[in-house]
C-alpha cells in the first residue's frame, strides 16, 4: 500500500465517526474542539490526528487534498433536520480545525531549524531571527489551494449551516491566514477583484472581499501591494463612504497584522529610516481628505497613524523641525 492510500485512509478512520463532542483535558497536542466519547477511541483518535499532521512535512498535498474533500462533503452532505445540520456544522468545524494544524505544523517543521543553533552572539541572533521570519511554507498545488480558498470563502461569508457559525468563521479564517503565507498569488487576485475592476462587483460583494483582507498573512512586500491597490482603487469609491470605512478599518488591521507577525521587518524599516513601498503617503493624503466630519475623523484617523508609522522618514523630519524650533 503507498504512502497516499495510507494517507487517505488515516483520514477516513480521523472523520469516520465525527462530529465529536469530548474535551481531551490537558493534552496539547489534541484537538481543542473534541468531545464525550470512548477515552479508548479517544486516545486513538488523538494518534491518528498526530500520526497524520506529522506527515505533512512530505504529503502536505494529499493530506490537505483529503480533509478538504471531507469538508466538501459535509458541506453538499443532506441535513433534513436541525441535528443533522448541527451535526454536520460541528463536523465542518473539527475539519477545519484539523487542516489549520496541518498547514501550521509544516510551516513550524521549516522555521525549527533556525531555533536549535547554539553560541550564537546577538548580531547572529538577529539575523536568524530575519532568516527565518522571511521564510514562507512551501505552496500547496495551485488547484488546491483554489479549492480551499473557495470553500473558505464560502465558510466565512455565506456558511452552509445556522449553527456554530461563529466558531466555523474562527477557524475557517485561521486556515486562511496558512494558505494566504503559502499560495498568496493564488488567492489575492480573487480577494482583490473589487479593488483592481470595481465597477464589475456588487458593493456587497466588495465589502465581502475587503474583510477577508485582514486575516491574511502578509509580509512587507504584500502589504506594499495591497496598499498600491487600495491606493489605485479609491478614486471610484469617491462617493462610497461605507466602502470607505471598511477599508480604513481593514487596512488598519492589515497593518498591524504585518507589525505582529514580521516585527524584524518592522524594525528594519523603522532603523533603516525608508518608507514602505506601496504609496502609505498617498493613502495618507487621500483619507486626510475624506475627513471632513468627526463620524469619518473617527474612522480615518487611526489608519492614518498606522499609514504614517510606514513612512519613519516623515516622522524622522517631523521630529527634526519641532527641534529646531
Amino acid at each position: 500500500m503507498d504512502e497516499e492510500k495510507l494517507i487517505e485512509d488515516l483520514i477516513i478512520r480521523i472523520t469516520k465517526d465525527l462530529p465529536i463532542s469530548r474535551q481531551n483535558g490537558n493534552n496539547s497536542n489534541a484537538n481543542p474542539l473534541v468531545g464525550q466519547i470512548g477515552a479508548e477511541d479517544d486516545l486513538i483518535r488523538i494518534q491518528n490526528e498526530q500520526i497524520l499532521i506529522e506527515s505533512c512535512p512530505f504529503r502536505l498535498n494529499v493530506v490537505a487534498g483529503g480533509i478538504v474533500q471531507q469538508i466538501h462533503n459535509k458541506i453538499q452532505g443532506s441535513a433534513s433536520s436541525e441535528d443533522a445540520m448541527y451535526h454536520n456544522a460541528k463536523s465542518i468545524r473539527y475539519l477545519l480545525n484539523l487542516l489549520k494544524r496541518c498547514l501550521a505544523y509544516q510551516w513550524e517543521h521549516i522555521k525549527a531549524e533556525y531555533e536549535c543553533i547554539q553560541g550564537l552572539n546577538e548580531k547572529e541572533k538577529i539575523r536568524l531571527k530575519e532568516k527565518q521570519e522571511a521564510i514562507l511554507p512551501p505552496p500547496l498545488e495551485e488547484s488546491l489551494a483554489k479549492s480551499i480558498f473557495t470553500k473558505l470563502v464560502l465558510l466565512i461569508t455565506k456558511p452552509p449551516y445556522p449553527f456554530l457559525v461563529q466558531e466555523i468563521q474562527f477557524e475557517a479564517r485561521g486556515v486562511l491566514f496558512q494558505l494566504s503565507a503559502s499560495n498568496y498569488e493564488n488567492i489575492i487576485p480573487s480577494i482583490t477583484q473589487c479593488l483592481t475592476t470595481p465597477g464589475n462587483v456588487s458593493e456587497e460583494e466588495a465589502i465581502e472581499k475587503i474583510n477577508l483582507i485582514e486575516y491574511l498573512n502578509v509580509n512587507s512586500k504584500h502589504l506594499s501591494d495591497l496598499l498600491a491597490k487600495v491606493e489605485r482603487a479609491l478614486p471610484s469609491y469617491k462617493k462610497n463612504t461605507t466602502i470607505q470605512f471598511v477599508l480604513a478599518r481593514v487596512l488598519r488591521q492589515t497593518i498591524w497584522n504585518w507589525i505582529d507577525h514580521y516585527p524584524v521587518e518592522f524594525v528594519s524599516l523603522c532603523k533603516n529610516g525608508t518608507r514602505l513601498e506601496g504609496g502609505a503617503e498617498n493613502l495618507f493624503e487621500t483619507f486626510y481628505g475624506y475627513s471632513n466630519s468627526s463620524t469619518k475623523k473617527s474612522h480615518f484617523w487611526p489608519l492614518n497613524t498606522m499609514l504614517l508609522i510606514l513612512c519613519p522618514d516623515i516622522l524622522l523630519n517631523v521630529e527634526k523641525e519641532s527641534s529646531s524650533k
